[in-house]
């Protein structure tokens, strides 16, 4: 349908207020004078830290302890209205895009239930976002995902929470895209980048350009996620290898 007819629409409808979330585009002008109470928009991070399209995978690759989700009011600039309410929330150590979003969907359905009764009756005074602390998240590509081993263990594990479940973070193996699915940094001496190496108890780690990754849990093409012990079973080969860096 043509934006005029999509418009018309709306305004038939006679909201008090439009609630949008994760939309992806700017709402135009006739949009945004239909509802009296404004139009609204639900953004899963503290603004103005992470405005744009991936601000929960941004918080976990800056290692930030917390992030939250703010409610605001539309205009036309990305994700710079002026702010009605923001809740904070911790970022675990075990927490993935894929869990975070889950978490921060919750908090903002509950904090928009509290909101919105204190913005009808005029409550809630909106407040501006300060521009000089402004941040931008950006669009993730596929790309991104391959891994550097010669960076720190560190960075790569939260790559490897960032990147899940989209687009995930992988090396290649015997001409196959391997994903990492889950690992944990460790401290270790400076090898060979990008050496798999035994940990002991079935474990195995990869040497980063500072400590070592062991990996938990990966995901060889064409076959399930699995535990490391289960991929070691049929791939004993696989320790002592040197997996790829990125191009």
């Amino acid at each position: 349908r043509d934006r005029s007819g999509t418009v018309a629409s709306l305004a038939q409808l006679n909201p008090d207020v439009i609630v949008v979330a994760a939309f992806g585009h700017i709402l135009p002008p006739q949009v945004l004078a239909i509802p009296p109470f404004s139009c609204i928009n639900l953004h899963p991070s503290l603004l103005p830290r992470y405005r744009g399209p991936t601000p929960i995978p941004a918080a976990i690759l800056s290692g930030d302890e917390y992030t939250g989700t703010t409610i605001m009011l539309v205009n036309q600039r990305i994700d710079s209205g002026p702010v009605l309410a923001q809740r904070r929330v911790d970022i675990s150590s075990e927490d993935t895009t894929g869990s975070l979003t889950t978490k921060l969907a919750e908090i903002a359905a509950h904090l928009l239930i509290e909101t919105l009764p204190l913005w009808f009756s005029r409550s809630l005074v909106p407040q501006k976002q300060r521009e000089e602390d402004a941040t931008y998240s950006k669009l993730l590509s596929k790309k991104e995902g391959e891994i550097e081993w010669r960076l720190p263990a560190t960075s790569i594990w939260r790559q490897v929470r960032a990147f899940y479940p989209w687009p995930g973070c992988y090396t290649t193996w015997q001409g196959k895209v391997l994903k990492v699915v889950e690992g944990i940094p460790l401290p270790g001496e400076q090898g060979e980048i990008g050496r798999v190496i035994s940990l002991g108890r079935g474990e195995v780690g990869v040497k980063c350009g500072e400590g070592i990754l062991s990996l938990l849990r990966i995901q060889l093409e064409g076959k399930s996620e699995m535990d490391i012990e289960e991929f070691l079973r049929g791939q004993r080969d696989f320790i002592g290898v040197l997996l790829p860096n990125s191009k």
